[in-house]
């Protein structure tokens, strides 16, 4: 399986049980989203959280992460977010 690398430009919140927003930025977004599709993995490189693409913003910067495991929660450490400049990676 092929895989590339993304990184969130905007913190946003990661509430357990609930999507989370990846913000792009112009450039990457232009790479990175037309190869993006609902149901891919993504994985949060800082702590191997990871969950499936559940919409994706093809006219946007943006997609959303459905958390799945371990704690269905795509956050940050210990935190209720997901910061600024974490490193995404999908699988598809």
């Amino acid at each position: 399986m092929a895989t590339i690398n993304c990184t969130n430009i905007l913190a946003q919140p990661a509430l357990k049980g609930q999507s989370t927003l990846i913000t792009l930025s112009g450039a990457e977004s232009l790479s990175v989203l037309p190869v993006l599709a609902v149901g891919q993995l993504a994985t949060n490189n800082s702590n191997s959280v990871t969950g499936y693409i559940d919409f994706v913003d093809s006219r946007g910067h943006q997609f959303r992460v459905k958390p799945v495991a371990p704690n269905k929660q795509f956050n940050t450490g210990n935190t209720n977010t997901l910061n600024a400049l974490e490193l995404i990676t999908i699988t598809y």
